[in-house]
């Protein structure tokens, strides 16, 4: 063994905490290469996959895809290249004084890393050019020392190695790597919120993951499994104190629990974790629910609270965020219906069976949620369609369809049943036809597309005693009617009409109607709702104290006209009769027409 190998050896076994630093360091180092080796195939794979794609769009002769592809491809292959060059070699492990060269000069002792086993591939001097090894080698021809370096360092590891079957070295190591990606995913999330409180499920996830911890402290473990669960188990403890954790709360204060016990609290925190996930959910969406879904979802719920609860009773211990979640679980008693596992005598084995449904319970819940959600936007969509239409029907204010503004009006109402349609709103739906009903003879008859609006005023009007159709104001009398014209209308019915009453009866009383009404003819005007199957008798006795009486002949039975004018008349009164529409003008003009011949 040459001089340089052997104070190598002994500088590593001259304390025990020289060799404590190159075992952990080449513990820490296999893990490393194991990363990076996982990462490899990790690229490499999508690489492959990458190139599979391009192959396929090719074949299909998608250019755009494939030009695509072969972007990305080539990002792919740098990621690669630049990973590898990144590969962990020239490490350093430990750094014992060596003698390398004839000047005294001082040197650490460094490696490549290209597989599992420690090689020692070359000295660097610190302070001297890469040549001096040469120089060296030149002067001493005694062998490379890496094969026996290998043996030293196999022989070092080997005798901390425990006796483990390669089944259990290979169950070790992967229930090592997987506390290690469970930690990985949940130490950033260990952070402070600005209520200075650290996320609850990282919490939760962070408590399994200190109990699988525990669970494996008293097992034997390979070198390579000791070295991962090290690293985390030390970051976890600088970590906490950050997000005021205290070592004093289970379980991160020492226990002696057996490693059965440990497992079993891991699962119960990660139990408890899905737990309040559904309460979370729960309590933002409960009021939509329907049936027994609300006691089913509570039901899960407690049963893994109360395993939990039972599991810590069992060796005395506490935890906040099981007693955190049965105070949740109370504020809803009451209203969601009978809670089974609420029950202190209920079984462990009935209350594992309904926390294995807690899966499929959330799912049901989720997809009414969803469908509730779904049923309440439809429903929303056909009410703004409605409203729309009987907006547009109330701020024609009895505008009647002239010749001139047929065509519009046509348009204007085609847009609103459209509107209609895509809203699933049904032809038989009352407001809409309510809405249309005086206009849509005439702007529905000849248009197939909106048929079964137009069949469901008919039937409506034919019902109620009305006209098929809508009649149409005089082009010449309507449209070009003036202000000056009607103050010359309004001059004419006043004398016949001032202060005395006016009645009207038909569809919806509007009062703004009634106000300008008085307002210009010094009358007192009253306006009666008229509904679809309302009887004359329903308004004998106000026609009975009534000077005119004025019908919206539309919006009426034809009962209710006959018996109407039959009264007023016979205590001398006088009856008119609106055809269509109940604007102010309507009303002046058809007042005046009734009115004008007796002034003749």
């Amino acid at each position: 063994m040459s001089e340089q190998i052997e104070d190598l050896i002994n500088e590593i076994l001259s304390a025990p905490e020289s060799f404590d630093k190159y075992i952990q360091e080449l513990k820490m180092r296999r893990t490393r290469i194991r990363e990076w080796k996982e990462r490899d195939g990790d690229l490499i794979r999508m690489c492959e996959e990458l190139g599979n794609e391009l192959q396929l769009s090719m074949d299909d002769g998608d250019d755009e895809i494939a030009n695509e592809l072969r972007l990305v491809i080539e990002a792919c292959e740098a990621k690669i290249d630049q990973h590898r060059q990144n590969k962990p070699v020239s490490i350093s492990l430990f750094s014992p004084k060596l003698s390398l060269a004839n000047d005294g000069s001082t040197g650490t002792l460094v490696h490549s890393l290209e597989c599992d086993e420690v090689t020692v591939k070359e000295f660097t001097c610190m302070g001297v050019q890469d040549n001096s090894l040469e120089a060296r080698d030149e002067t001493n021809k005694e062998s490379e020392p890496t094969e026996e370096i290998d043996k030293v360092a196999e022989k070092l590891i080997g005798s901390l190695e425990p006796e483990l079957s390669e089944e259990e070295s290979s169950r070790l190591i992967e229930k090592s790597w997987e506390i290690y990606k469970m930690w990985e995913g949940v130490k950033g999330r260990l952070v402070l919120n600005e209520n200075m409180d650290v996320d609850r499920n990282a919490f939760l996830e962070t408590k399994a993951i200190k109990c699988m911890l525990n669970g494996l402290q008293e097992s034997p473990l390979n070198s390579e499994a000791e070295t991962i669960l090290a690293q985390v188990s030390d970051e976890m403890s600088s970590i906490l104190p950050r997000v005021q954790v205290s070592e004093e709360e289970f379980p991160f204060t020492p226990n002696p629990l057996d490693a059965e016990a440990w497992d079993a609290f891991a699962d119960r925190y990660q139990k408890l974790r899905a737990a309040w996930d559904a309460m979370d959910w729960y309590e933002k969406h409960y009021t939509k629910l329907e049936g027994n879904l609300k006691s089913d979802i509570l039901n899960c719920i407690t049963a893994s609270q109360k395993l939990m609860f039972r599991k810590l009773e069992q060796y005395k211990l506490i935890d906040k965020n099981q007693e955190n979640l049965f105070h949740h679980i109370q504020k809803y008693n009451d209203t969601a219906g009978y809670i089974s596992a609420l029950e202190d005598n209920i079984t462990d084995k009935n209350l594992l069976g309904k926390e294995d449904n807690l899966d499929s319970i959330m799912e049901k819940g989720r997809k009414q949620y969803d469908d509730i959600l779904a049923s309440e936007k439809k429903e929303k969509k056909q009410n703004d369609a409605i409203d729309a239409i009987v907006n547009w029907a109330e701020k024609r204010e009895g505008r009647i369809v002239t010749d001139s503004s047929e065509e519009r009006d046509r348009e204007e109402l085609f847009a609103l049943l459209d509107a209609c349609m895509v809203a699933s709103v049904p032809p038989s739906n009352s407001k809409v036809r309510e809405a249309i009903l005086d206009v849509a003879p005439v702007l529905l008859n000849d248009a197939p597309k909106y048929e079964k609006y137009f069949e469901s005023v008919n039937k409506e009007r034919v019902r109620r005693g009305l006209n098929e159709t809508v009649e149409k104001a005089p082009e010449d009398q309507m449209r070009d009617t003036t202000d000056e014209e009607l103050e010359q209308m309004k001059m004419r019915v006043l004398p016949h009409i001032s202060e005395k009453t006016l009645l009207m009866i038909g569809g919806k009383a509007r009062d703004h109607v009634v106000k300008e009404i008085e307002s210009l003819l010094g009358c007192k005007c009253i306006w009666k709702d008229c509904e679809k199957g309302d009887k004359s008798s329903k308004y004998q006795a106000a026609i009975s104290h009534a000077d005119i009486l004025l019908i919206l002949k539309n919006r009426v039975s034809h009962e209710i006209c006959e018996k109407g004018r039959e009264w007023i008349e016979a205590k001398k009164g006088h009856c008119v009769k609106l055809p269509a529409g109940w604007g102010v003008k309507q009303i002046i003009y058809r007042l005046d027409e009734h009115f004008t011949p007796r002034s003749a």
